[in-house]
């Protein structure tokens, strides 16, 4: 298992990949979705850090822009 961001969160792993590109990418994606398989019902949904200002949800992927992340209440 492979993950740039692994911590426990309620009792499970959170898992994040860290991009530092402004746009993200099905390659992005992938990464992200491919860091949690190992783990598989002890991770929770995983997340991609990214170099841009959007949060969303893509493809079961928590997307977060960096700069607003350090401001965020991520419970």
């Amino acid at each position: 298992m492979e993950a740039d961001l692994l911590f426990e969160k309620e009792g499970r792993l959170q898992l994040a990949e860290i991009k530092s590109g402004q746009t993200v990418t099905t390659d992005y994606i992938r990464a992200a979705q491919k860091s949690t398989r190992f783990a598989k019902e002890e991770a929770l949904k995983p997340w991609l850090i990214y170099g841009g200002e959007d949060d969303y949800e893509r493809n079961g992927v928590r997307v977060l822009g960096w700069s607003a992340f350090s401001k965020k209440d991520l419970r």
